[in-house]
């Protein structure tokens, strides 16, 4: 297909949401980081304790809920734990109980990683990544979707974080550092980036003409930063570095540094992809080789309009993509994770 065509082909939709929906898979998220876990040598230090899915049941979060600077309180109530996670061995609706009688997993090694899943309103969800510090007694949690995705703050980051004090687990003074929005260890509201009188996560987009200034990549970038942090020991500052990435170029940044790699390495994560990528394109003849040239294209050569903020003149989102600045793939399924890792942490790393 070419260049042209691609920009505006529903296929590459496809192609994105098939990406998505195997990003949700426990199984497949278990092999990624593990993966990386044990590139880095750090299994003794380092564990991963799975996704944990919550099940919100109340009313959908009001305008003024959401405009709220602060994180509101857990209400247990209306929040559950709706699923058994293999890495932890006690099930507990309660997410008070579900972390309790799960203290002894949690303290097995120095560094516990794992994701929380929120589902709400039907069928939306949104995830937050977590690393707790066991002998600092440090919980630090990543919400890309911050102003965009409302329930991790709003729910995820006040159930997990109120779970883990009441546990012991986190410092009296840590939650009194939460109380007043501790961005050192509440991460991904972009604190250095302001744009329409707001700071944003990362998912934010800029696309603010089609009413959803975000992309649906949360799976994806908490992953991408649990693997990020192995590079970094605990130092989270490569987040500021994101931050500084002009809106419209993040999903690039995603899909060339996150989602292309992903797929050339891991064969179980892949095969998952193309099954769920053939139902969505209704294609049974699409191959990976197509879907990778597809992608490529599309990140490197596609512009998006510039798009204004509905009734202002003022402000603009520009949404237009350079081109010549991505490097040569070369044959990606040729190279360690470890090497391609590495090269993506010194490229964020540069000013």
């Amino acid at each position: 297909m070419e260049s042209n065509d691609i920009c505006n082909s529903p296929i590459i939709s496809n192609l994105l949401q098939s990406f998505i929906y195997a990003a949700n898979d426990s199984d497949d998220r278990r092999d990624i980081i593990n993966y990386y876990i044990g590139v880095n040598n750090k299994q003794d230090t380092h564990q991963w304790l799975g996704t944990w899915h919550l099940s919100y049941s109340g009313p959908s979060l009001t305008q003024k809920q959401k405009q709220q600077k602060t994180i509101r309180k857990c209400e247990q109530n209306l929040t559950k734990v709706s699923e058994p996670v293999v890495e932890m061995p006690v099930f507990d609706e309660s997410i008070d109980q579900f972390v309790a009688q799960n203290m002894e997993t949690l303290q097995q090694k120095p560094f516990s990683l794992f994701t929380v899943c929120v589902s709400y309103d039907g069928n939306s969800v949104h995830f937050v990544s977590y690393v707790y510090e066991r002998d600092a007694k440090k919980l630090a949690s990543f919400d890309p979707g911050v102003e965009v995705y409302h329930h991790g703050q709003k729910t995820i980051v006040p159930c997990i974080r109120m779970a883990f004090h009441k546990a012991g687990l986190i410092s009296k003074q840590r939650q009194q550092q939460l109380k007043q929005q501790d961005y050192e260890y509440d991460l991904g509201r972009c604190t250095d980036f302001t744009f329409c009188g707001k700071n944003w996560g990362i998912q934010y987009n800029g696309n603010h003409a089609s009413n959803h200034p975000m992309d649906a990549f949360c799976q994806s970038w908490t992953l991408f930063f649990l693997i990020r942090t192995l590079y970094s020991e605990q130092e989270y500052s490569f987040v500021n570095k994101w931050c500084k990435i002009s809106p419209n170029q993040r999903e690039f940044l995603i899909i060339i540094y996150f989602i292309i790699p992903s797929l050339n390495h891991f064969e179980n994560f892949r095969n998952h992809y193309i099954q769920l990528a053939k139902e969505l394109t209704q294609d049974d003849n699409l191959t990976f080789s197509d879907i990778l040239d597809m992608l490529y294209n599309y990140a490197t050569n596609c512009h998006m309009s510039e798009c204004k903020i509905p009734g202002s003149q003022k402000i603009s989102c520009p949404r237009k993509r350079k081109q010549g600045q991505v490097p040569a793939l070369g044959n990606l399924s040729q190279q360690s994770a470890n090497k391609y890792v590495q090269q993506i942490i010194k490229l964020l790393q540069q000013k």
